[in-house]
């Protein structure tokens, strides 16, 4: 699995980054052209201090077109962030909300004092804060 989504980060962040400058009059180029075009994106300044992690697969031949780091592990990135999010998306839809619990073991005083416990009980949204606004 984690294989599996390492790849796909990869291949995402040849997509969002690469991708503008990977066609020619809106055709895919060759690839040599492909990659010699990664490889010039590798060589820039902001690049070349990054650790890059990239495979392109040729999804009618089910094989590997290129690769560069295949092997080395990567800790994941905040770009993790938009493949998670997407997943989410399609598996809960747009509509889903979470929704978190608020209990008590106790009594509420006519002061407004709760005697006991406050009990919040989430349900995968780190976030307390009110969605309405």
């Amino acid at each position: 699995m984690l294989n599996r989504l390492r790849k796909s980060l990869a291949v995402f962040i040849v997509v969002v980054c690469l991708a503008p400058t990977l066609s020619i009059d809106g055709r895919a180029g060759t690839l040599e052209s492909i990659q010699t075009r990664i490889a010039q994106f590798l060589k820039r300044p902001g690049a070349r201090s990054a650790k890059w992690g990239i495979q392109i697969l040729d999804p009618d031949a089910s094989s590997v077109v290129l690769e560069v780091n295949p092997d080395k592990t990567f800790l994941p990135a905040s770009v993790l962030k938009v493949i998670t999010t997407s997943t989410a998306l399609e598996k809960l839809g747009p509509e889903f909300r979470y929704h978190t619990g608020v209990y008590t073991n106790g009594v509420i005083e006519p002061d407004g004092v709760l005697s006991g416990d406050l009990i919040l009980v989430g349900r995968g949204d780190p976030n307390l804060t009110d969605p309405s606004g």
